[in-house]
């Protein structure tokens, strides 16, 4: 078990942190030092190894790339780093000449999270920044509203205004609990407090068995992942206990504040009803929905190109080994009916994502020049398919879907 620490990190703990994750994309490679800024991987920081002669120390990216199509050069890779033209070949800048991209590699989206730092620092096995807690697992996905995801966020992270909390910032006179007497703190709200003993006991829940020492809410919450529901509740796929938790909350709130006593059994059973109603608030919003009926075929904007629907089916084949990649494609009319096939080969191809992508920008293109303004694509890569759809990028193909 790997423990979190209990200072903060320091600024230089996070520099350094974000050294080991962050690189470049290439775009026009104008903000790129050769030798200095790590640029020749997407998915991991890697750099030429020097050292530069006195001519091209201060060599940018920009300066191995075409001025006209942004392609590779590669005289002047050769000229500079004969050893890496097959590296760097595998890399796809940008047609466009968009500006050069700063990202998390690690993450294949290029947006950093904490999940891959996590990963990262425990790699290098520097000093911890961050605690074993399953954040996504415990908190923010669980099947429960927004408001009670944030309730559980507070509580793991110690936010509430407890007694031992408010006794830690010089407010000592009430910080025992109204109940028991005993030290008040989050943990003993939920759990350690004879009243939530006995909510607990009334809940419709298998015993929980702890997996870990109950000794803090992210504890309590990682134990209580584990936990099923029993019937008679009609929880089916929506776990009680953050409801549970949530009214155990509430129940400490107004017997505090409002003087209004709420038995276990009242606790519990308020608990079931509000979970009920958002598991049935869910169902309501999974009904499937009346598909919207085809639109009739309208002119182009540009007014002189019909609308015509075309279908492309493509795939691809890629070698690990030597990085070829090999692609094909056919065209059908709304019909069924081929219009056209077609196949290419690339060289340099960095993974088979890679190779799918750059099927599909193939088949667009043929399409394209053959006059076809609506197109729809089929293939094999769910992957990619699941990228197109929601416009997201990842790293390695930034170059790829950044063309005309």
């Amino acid at each position: 078990m790997i423990a979190a620490l209990t200072r903060s990190p320091s600024m230089e703990e996070i520099r350094d942190l974000l050294l080991k994750g962050l690189g470049w994309i290439v775009g026009n490679g104008k903000s790129i030092n050769v030798w200095q800024d790590p640029w020749l991987s997407p998915s991991k920081p890697s750099l030429p190894i020097g050292p530069p002669t006195e001519q091209n120390q201060h060599l940018k990216v920009a300066d191995l790339l075409s001025p006209i199509s942004n392609a590779w050069d590669l005289p002047a890779i050769r000229q500079h780093l004969p050893h890496l033209e097959d590296s760097i070949c595998l890399l796809r800048p940008i047609s466009l000449k968009t500006e050069d991209s700063l990202v998390w590699l690690p993450a294949k989206s290029g947006i950093f999270s904490t999940k891959t730092a996590y990963g990262i620092n425990k790699k290098h096995s520097s000093p911890l920044l961050f605690d074993d807690f399953n954040w996504h697992t415990n908190v923010w996905q669980v099947k429960a509203s927004p408001k009670v995801k944030k309730f559980l966020w507070k509580a793991a992270v110690g936010s509430f205004p407890a007694g031992e909390q408010l006794a830690t910032r010089g407010l000592l006179s009430a910080f025992n609990c109204k109940r028991c007497g005993a030290v008040e703190s989050t943990l003993h709200i939920l759990f350690l407090c004879p009243f939530a003993q006995k909510v607990w006991e009334f809940a419709p829940l298998t015993r929980m068995t702890p997996r870990q020492p109950v000794s803090s809410v992210k504890s309590l919450l990682s134990n209580l992942k584990a936990s099923v529901n029993l019937p008679p509740t009609g929880l089916l796929s929506f776990p009680l206990y953050p409801w549970i938790l949530w009214k155990l909350w509430i129940a400490r709130y107004q017997f505090q504040f409002e003087d209004r006593v709420i038995s276990e059994e009242e606790t519990t059973l308020a608990a079931i009803s509000e979970a009920k109603a958002w598991q049935h608030a869910q169902w309501a919003m999974e009904k499937p929905k009346t598909p919207l009926a085809p639109r009739n075929m309208e002119p182009s904007p540009a007014g002189n190109l019909p609308t015509v629907s075309l279908m492309m089916e493509l795939d691809a084949a890629w070698n690990e080994r030597n990085h070829l990649c090999g692609m094909g494609w056919i065209g059908r009319d709304s019909q069924g009916l081929i219009c056209f096939k077609g196949s290419a080969s690339s060289t340099h191809v960095i993974s088979a994502l890679s190779g799918e992508a750059l099927a599909v920008r193939a088949a667009l293109r043929e399409a394209s020049t053959r006059r076809f303004t609506s197109v729809c694509i089929r293939s094999d890569s769910k992957v990619l398919v699941d990228l197109l759809r929601s416009s997201a990028v990842v790293n390695e193909l930034v170059g790829l879907l950044g063309f005309e």
